[in-house]
This record gives C-alpha cells, sequence and structure tokens, in this order.
C-alpha cells in the first residue's frame, strides 16, 4: 500500500489573475476611462500665450502640476475600480455627473462652436458615459457584487 499523505493535489492550484476574475466590460470601461482623461490634454494646446514674468509662468506652472494631480488621482481611481473597488467606482460617477450636466447645459453652444477643444470635450463625456454605463450595468456591474470578482489579497486568495 502506498502513502498518498505526500502527493500533490488532484485540484488546481494555479495563482487566479486579475483577467479571469473581471469581465471584459470593466476592462473596457476602464480603457475608454484611460481614453478620456488622456484626451484632456488636447485642451492644453491652446493655451494663450503668457507675458514673459516670473509669476505668471509661476501660476502656469502651479496649474500644469494641479493637472497632473488630477490625471494621477483619476488614474488611481480608474485602477482601484478595475481591482473591484466599490467605492472607486462611485467616486468616479460622483466626480464625472458633473461634467455631463455642464456639458448638457452647453451642448448648443459647443455645436456652433467648432473648435477641436469642443469636439474633444464632447468625446471625451461620451467616453466617460459609455464607461459608467458599462461599470454599472451588466456584467461589469455583478462583478462588484458579493465578492465573486473581488480582489486578490497578497496570499492569493479572493476576497
Amino acid at each position: 500500500m502506498t502513502d498518498l499523505r505526500y502527493a500533490p493535489p488532484m485540484a488546481p492550484v494555479a495563482d487566479v489573475s486579475l483577467s479571469e476574475l473581471r469581465p471584459p466590460s470593466v476592462l473596457r470601461a476602464c480603457q475608454l476611462l484611460v481614453a478620456s482623461t488622456l484626451l484632456g490634454f488636447v485642451g492644453l494646446a491652446d493655451l494663450p500665450a503668457l507675458p514673459p514674468n516670473a509669476q505668471s509662468w509661476a501660476f502656469f506652472g502651479g496649474g500644469l502640476a494641479a493637472f497632473g494631480l488630477g490625471v494621477a488621482f483619476t488614474i488611481w481611481l480608474v485602477v482601484s475600480a478595475y481591482c473591484g473597488r466599490n467605492w472607486a467606482r462611485w467616486t468616479l460617477v460622483v466626480l464625472l455627473a458633473p461634467s455631463w450636466i455642464f456639458g448638457a447645459l452647453e451642448i448648443s453652444e459647443q455645436l456652433l462652436q467648432v473648435s477641436i477643444q469642443e469636439v474633444v470635450g464632447l468625446l471625451a463625456n461620451a467616453l466617460d458615459m459609455l464607461a459608467c454605463w458599462l461599470l454599472f450595468f451588466g456584467k461589469g456591474a455583478r462583478s462588484f457584487f458579493h465578492g465573486r470578482a473581488g480582489s486578490v489579497s497578497k496570499s492569493g486568495r479572493v476576497a
């Protein structure tokens, strides 16, 4: 009789990857959110000329630093939402909803002024809306509940 106590287990014991836990709609939503965030750089292309004094350059640098922090914060929220954090999904909607409201109020003016910034702004809002739709409806929404597609802890367990 052989001693099977030291035999390998019969069940698969491989680590679970995030791609197996997340539905493709969550990945697509996060990609759309990153794309709309990067579209914000187009708005920086048409900055007015600054006077040569040092104070205006400091103001410009501070604005650029604030913009960079905003982009970093948004990317962090998107990554957190991808990792299954429900609070990040709701925070993204709370931060994006005012731009949708103000965009809807100004859409007639935006369509009359056919500048590249206005078109990019409309496109970014549309991408944001589609991404939030994917996060809150269908398989994407179900992946945030009941720990079915929860985050993977450091020990490899699905939480």
